[in-house]
This record gives C-alpha cells, structure tokens and sequence, in this order.
C-alpha cells in the first residue's frame, strides 16, 4: 500500500517511517492536520487552531526533519533520511523524473494545498517601467510562460498553458484541472489576522 491522502500521512500505525514538513509554512501543515481529521478541504478556512496543533503533535515523534530549502526537501528522500513529505510540486516532479536503486518517487494530489507564488513591482521603485513592461511581457507570452513549465513543473495563471504543454508536462502543473478542483486554497487574510498566534505555536511545535 502507498499513501495518498492526509489521513494515510498522519497514520503512522498502517504507514511506519519518517515524515516532512517546510518549517516556513505552517498554514500548509496545518491545513494537511485539518484534512487528516475529518474537515473537507473547502472547509479548512477559518482554521481551528487548537484542532490542527492537536492533530499535529500525533505525528511529531515522526517528523524527523523540518526541511528549509527546495533542494533539501529532494535530499532527504535520496538520503533516506524520510518516507513521506509535503513538498513543492516542481521538486516532487524532479524526484520522480530521476528515480534511482534506492528512490522510486510517488506523487499523490489528494488534500493538496495550493499555495501560489506572486510577481509584484515596487511602487516608487528605480526602475518601475521596465518592471511592469516585463509583467505585461509575461502575461502576452504563453509560449514563454509553457518553456518555463516544461523545465521547472512551476505553471502560471494563465490557462492557455494547458493548450500548449504535453499531457505528460500539464498533469505535473497545480493548475491542472484534475488537481486543482480539490485543493485546498489558502486564506492569507486569515493568517495575517492570526499570524501571531500561529507563528508562536509553530516555532514552539518545531
């Protein structure tokens, strides 16, 4: 058997081994503890508190590292080091690509969080036109924005990708309509109201 869902991450009894979380990001932990206690994704936000702290000192004896960095969350895997981890996309994708003797990656998108990166100017910054003449550049190049998917596993908002990637490349992306109907979406308004509280209770839980 090989685990798929936030529950089967968080039974250590029927999934022995080693588990991973990135030490920056808390919401996504707790929004995995959420789903692994019964709440449906489009209902982790207003999160509970107390429900995903208790749900994640569960596990705690099994999270052997907290990664800091994309390229330790690879390392760890190669290493040995655990058998399961929430990490990014595009290094779960570069995983599976290089399998070796001892590392045979399995990716599942059940109870994933979709947490997007964003690409902003500076208001008053040096050079605030050229800036913005590279979003718009961004924005008008599809074929540009498909070159960068095609070698990180990284998307962009724009759905014109999905006509212009190979299945094999578009199934890796978190836009993917299969996965991104059942993701969880951040509520970064909650965390900013909260961030306080979350940030002390996870710097203490790690």
């Amino acid at each position: 058997a090989c685990p798929k869902t936030p529950q089967d991450l968080f039974d250590v009894k029927r999934f022995p081994g080693q588990r991973s979380f990135y030490v920056g990001d808390p919401l996504v932990a707790m929004a995995f503890a959420l789903e692994a206690d019964g709440v449906p994704a489009n209902q982790v936000f207003p999160m509970d508190i107390d429900r995903a702290f208790r749900k994640l000192k569960t596990i705690r004896p099994y999270i052997r590292v907290f990664w800091q960095s994309g390229d330790q969350s690879e390392q760890i895997f190669r290493s040995g080091e655990v058998g399961m981890a929430v990490i990014w996309n595009g290094r779960a994708r570069d995983l599976a690509m290089h399998p070796t003797d001892r590392l045979n990656m399995a990716v599942s998108w059940q109870g994933a969080v979709y947490e997007p990166s964003f690409e902003g100017v500076v208001k008053g910054a040096p050079h605030e036109k050229t800036a913005f003449r590279y979003l718009e550049w961004i924005a008008s190049h599809p074929d540009a924005m498909a070159a960068y998917a095609s070698r990180t596993g990284y998307g962009f908002a724009s759905h014109q990708l999905f006509k212009l990637l190979p299945e094999s490349v578009a199934q890796w992306l978190p836009e993917y309509p299969a996965h991104f109907a059942s993701q969880v979406r951040l509520d970064f308004q909650w965390y900013t109201d909260h961030k306080a509280e979350v940030d002390a209770r996870w710097k203490e839980f790690t």
